[in-house]
């Protein structure tokens, strides 16, 4: 009886996830939680944070903050797909 490759326990998990459709909401939930140290002072002046269809919308409280997002969105998206671990969201959406 000849005896598997060992898999990593990460790979395993990562797989279990998948096939149960649990990994895009992890993929979520990693985003949202590093929105405040992405987006830096300016996380203070947000709220109402949610994500459909691979949008991200948020309530910005201030209009100079809002701009300022809005200039590094580009930026915002690429970073919080990296922290995510894919590609998580294609848009932000500033109200």
């Amino acid at each position: 009886m000849k005896k598997k490759q060992a898999e990593p326990i990460g790979s395993l998990i990562l797989q279990m996830l998948r096939k149960e459709g649990l990994e895009a909401p992890l993929q979520q939930h990693r985003l949202l939680a590093a929105w405040a140290d992405v987006a830096g002072v300016m996380g203070r002046y947000t709220s109402r944070l949610s994500i459909r269809n691979q949008v991200l919308t948020m309530h910005v409280s201030s209009s100079a903050c809002r701009q300022e997002l809005l200039m590094r969105k580009a930026e915002l998206i690429a970073e919080l797909n990296r922290r995510a671990g894919g590609p998580v969201i294609v848009d932000i959406v500033f109200f």
